[in-house]
């Protein structure tokens, strides 16, 4: 028997190792690649502060991420020693007064920030950090929350679902969604008259569209010419609403299915469903600040965190269903929380790109600008709030009920 554990641990720590080295050889590939692409541009004469300004913030992003996979390469190191795994590692139990002063301090350094950004020249030097701090902590607080409602395993289990999921889920979904995507476009081509759809000129604003993908000014300009064509303008929101929720929500709990599935219950795949929903949200929101500059990155760091509820949601209770159905063999239950999941990922995502959309389109194309303006984020908040009342309410039902098996 001790042999048996021996050969589990052993593989559990080259697992562990191999995954953690794999993600930190990604993240350094991509820093020296932003130093490399800094030291090139530095002879160019069109080099502009923005440029730098935006390598230097990729750096801060993609040193983080090497700092989110550093816990697993300790813990694998510990196991490769027989050692126990370090218990300054496990997630950490926060009492509720301190979150609420975390997030009373989160909301006062965002206020400060989008005042200082308005009148310092020098304040993109703290950009970056600030970033990442106004997207991660607003997640690891409800996380954290979660956490002490279940108090879930050992701190390998946990770091290896977060190295997982940055290292394989993120960019897996990434590929699948372009995949399917470029499908749906070559299918849609067979019964469409793409001449007609994009205009004589479409594919030279598709060039455009490409080099201005981190500049939302340039992006708006460049999109312009599609917005107004009905056919693209729908396509767009067909992509967006059904394609990419139909990918994501299979993706993100990916990591589920290499745990051991005899040992988890329902409230464990609730758990670990949102622990790698959060991550999932944290990569996907610091990325899409990069295009935001001194001036916007405030207010969208709030709208994300909408989007990071979103994530831990659906990815929670996708967890919650599918480990229910490996213990009773019935997939009524997960096919019903996919479509669930899928209906809620693309209303939030029909709103949102809504009310961009409605931002950019003339008041003659859309003559109920105000009314769209007003009403879609005060349905988006209230969606955002529900789905916030519903993950905490649901965890902490689950959390009772383990409660309740720990003192039979």
């Amino acid at each position: 028997m001790s042999d048996m554990n021996g050969n589990k641990n052993g593989f559990l720590a080259a697992r562990n190792l191999i995954l953690s080295l794999l993600g930190l050889a990604g993240v350094g590939l991509m820093i020296g690649l932003a130093l490399l692409s800094g030291l090139l541009s530095s002879f160019s004469a069109d080099t502009g502060t923005a440029g730098i300004q935006e390598i230097y913030g990729l750096i801060w992003i993609f040193g983080f991420f090497a700092l989110l996979l550093l816990p697993l390469l300790i813990i694998a190191i510990y196991q490769i020693r027989g050692k126990p795994q370090p218990a300054w590692l496990k997630f950490p139990v926060l009492k509720p007064g301190i979150m609420m002063i975390s997030f009373v301090v989160w909301a006062v350094i965002l206020a400060g920030s989008y005042f200082l950004g308005q009148q310092s020249s020098v304040f993109w030097v703290l950009v970056p950090p600030l970033k990442i701090f106004a997207i991660a902590l607003p997640l690891v607080l409800i996380l954290l929350y979660l956490f002490q409602k279940f108090q879930s395993s050992e701190p390998s289990r946990n770091w290896g679902l977060v190295s997982f999921s940055m290292v394989l889920t993120e960019p897996l979904t990434i590929f699948f969604e372009g995949l399917l995507i470029i499908f749906f476009l070559v299918g849609l081509g067979l019964a469409v008259d793409w001449s007609q759809a994009l205009g004589s000129e479409g594919f030279v604003y598709l060039n455009r569209l490409m080099s201005g993908i981190n500049n939302p000014e340039l992006l708006g300009r460049i999109l312009m010419p599609f917005l107004l064509q009905p056919t693209i303008l729908l396509i767009g929101f067909v992509l967006f609403s059904l394609v990419i929720p139909v990918t994501e929500e299979i993706m993100k709990p990916l990591a589920l299915w290499f745990l051991n599935k005899k040992d988890l219950q329902a409230r464990d795949g609730f758990y670990y469903g949102a622990l790698t929903g959060m991550v999932f949200a944290l990569i996907e929101s610091i990325l899409g600040l990069t295009g935001f500059g001194a001036e916007g990155w405030v207010s969208m760091s709030v709208v994300r965190v909408g989007t990071g509820i979103l994530h831990i949601f659906t990815s929670a209770m996708m967890g919650w269903a599918l480990t229910s159905s490996w213990r009773s063999y019935r997939l009524g239950k997960l096919g019903l929380t996919y479509l669930g999941c899928i209906t809620i990922h693309g209303l939030w995502n029909f709103l949102a790109i809504s009310i961009s959309v409605n931002e950019l389109l003339p008041l003659t194309v859309n003559p109920q600008q105000d009314l769209v303006r007003i009403l879609f984020p005060a349905i988006l908040v209230l969606l955002a709030l529900g789905m916030a009342l519903a993950l905490l309410g649901f965890g902490r039902k689950l959390g009772e009920e383990q409660g309740k098996l720990l003192l039979n």
